[in-house]
C-alpha cells in the first residue's frame, strides 16, 4: 500500500475526496510550493480523515487557505512538519500544533515578528529540532 505521497511544485486546483479512500496507510504527504493552488480540506471529511495517521507533513510555500483548514490538533502522530515559507500565518495557527507528537519542526523564512511562547505553553514536548531562521523575531521563550 502506499506509504509516501509527494505532491510538490504543481498546480493543484483540488484533490478528490475518493482518492482518499484507499490511502489509509499513507503517513507521509509532501504538497511543498503549491502556492497558487486553491486546494482547500476544510469540507473534505476523507482528507481529514486520512491525515490524521501523517507522521510527516510538508506544506513549505502552500496555501494559508490549506493551513488554516487543518486541524492540526487531531494529528497525534505528527513527528516531523514543515510550515517555512508561509507568511501571514496567525498566532493560532501555532497554538493548534501538537507539540507533544512533533520532534522536527521548520518555520523558517515565515516573516514571523512576534514573541515565540508556544512552547513554554506546552506541558510536554518531544521536539528535538526547530528551525526558525530568517525571521524577524525580537524575542524568543522557551
Amino acid at each position: 500500500k502506499l506509504r509516501v505521497l509527494t505532491l510538490e511544485n504543481n498546480f493543484i486546483k483540488s484533490i478528490p475526496s475518493d482518492c482518499f479512500q484507499k490511502l489509509d496507510n499513507f503517513n507521509y504527504l509532501k504538497l511543498n510550493y503549491n502556492i497558487n493552488s486553491m486546494i482547500s480540506s476544510s469540507n473534505d471529511i476523507e482528507f481529514k480523515n486520512t491525515i490524521q495517521n501523517l507522521i510527516e507533513l510538508y506544506l513549505r510555500n502552500t496555501s494559508r487557505d490549506l493551513i488554516d483548514s487543518i486541524d492540526f490538533s487531531k494529528l497525534n502522530r505528527l513527528e516531523n512538519l514543515d510550515l517555512s515559507q508561509n507568511q501571514n500565518l496567525n498566532k493560532e495557527t501555532f497554538s493548534r500544533i501538537p507539540l507533544n507528537s512533533i520532534k522536527t519542526l521548520f518555520m523558517s523564512n515565515m516573516g514571523l515578528n512576534f514573541s515565540i511562547d508556544f512552547l513554554s505553553k506546552q506541558k510536554s514536548t518531544q521536539l528535538k529540532k526547530l528551525d526558525l531562521s530568517l525571521n524577524k523575531l525580537n524575542n524568543f521563550d522557551v
